[in-house]
């Protein structure tokens, strides 16, 4: 069992978070045009993009009740962030150019409470 991506980190999840998950997905747009019979003749792919989805656990930041405060732990949606990888450099997850998208929490009775980041790295924008 791994506890966390070896070398994938983020300060923006706080420093001793440790990412659980990292997911990514290269996205584009099309047109396409048809031929006089209706078949696609032509297809434009544009606006190239990474969408990631980022799972982590909290540091342990504890409020005055013993449980596990998360609420400053989260970016704000719309942010930038820096998702670096200290082995694998190459792949889609190291990206300077995040966007955050979305910000969730789950929280469970049996486990860490997890806080779960999609964000956006389009290809065009540094």
């Amino acid at each position: 069992m791994r506890w966390s991506l070896n070398g994938v980190s983020c300060t923006a999840f706080g420093v001793n978070s440790l990412i659980q998950n990292g997911d990514t997905e290269r996205q584009s747009a099309q047109a396409t045009y048809p031929n006089q019979l209706g078949n696609t003749a032509i297809a434009t792919f544009y606006d190239f993009k990474t969408r990631g989805t980022f799972t982590y656990i909290p540091s342990n930041v504890v409020s005055a009740n013993g449980q596990l405060a998360t609420s400053g732990l989260q970016p704000a949606v719309g942010i930038g962030i820096t998702v670096t990888d200290s082995i694998d450099s190459s792949n889609f997850i190291a990206a300077t150019n995040w966007k955050v998208e979305s910000v969730s929490e789950r929280r469970t009775a049996t486990g860490a409470s997890e806080i779960v980041v999609t964000a956006i790295s389009w290809d065009a924008i540094s």
